[in-house]
């Protein structure tokens, strides 16, 4: 019998989700069987977190990490996740750890950024909000949240600039 998802099966019916259960036992099957256990758990985190299963897709990317320890992929994604989660200080340390590897990566940067926007870190976010905004110009989340930044640090005139490239 496979552990994994660790929830019920109605919980996952209760949160109404787009994919039939049957797919779940399938991702579960994956993990029991697969030669490559990482990578199943690398599937099935991804595919909890597209479902909106984030704790559950913690749990999937970190069984991974017990697995394949220090694998950026599976520190990248679980860091993201935490951001979603609201778990700053802990998002951080995966994506810091990550970071190497995904240096170039939007995404990185921009939940790094994210993380220590919460934590009120405004240096170490707004160096990954303009970094992230290199990677994917006129990412208007970002710029958002570079302007605010700047904003809060009481930066004024970056705030109005980037302001008027949101608005141009």
């Amino acid at each position: 019998m496979c552990s994994f998802p660790p929830v019920s099966s109605s919980m996952l019916i209760n949160r109404r989700l787009r994919l039939p259960l049957s797919c779940y036992f399938l991702l579960c099957f994956l993990l029991s069987c697969s030669t490559s256990k990482h990578k199943a758990f690398l599937d099935a985190g991804n595919q909890l977190a597209k479902d909106g299963l984030l704790q559950e897709a913690v749990e999937a990317y970190k069984k991974g990490l017990e697995k394949s320890p220090n694998r950026p992929i599976f520190l990248r994604n679980l860091g993201i996740i935490l951001v979603k989660l609201g778990d700053y200080k802990n998002a951080i340390k995966h994506l810091k750890k990550a970071y190497r590897s995904y240096e170039q990566n939007f995404d990185t940067n921009f939940f790094l950024a994210e993380a220590y926007r919460s934590e009120d870190k405004y240096a170490q976010a707004i160096f990954h909000y303009e970094k992230s905004l290199r990677i994917r110009v006129g990412d208007l989340d970002a710029s958002r949240a570079l302007a605010w930044s700047y904003y809060k640090i009481r930066y004024y005139q970056q705030t109005i600039a980037i302001t008027k490239k949101i608005f141009a």
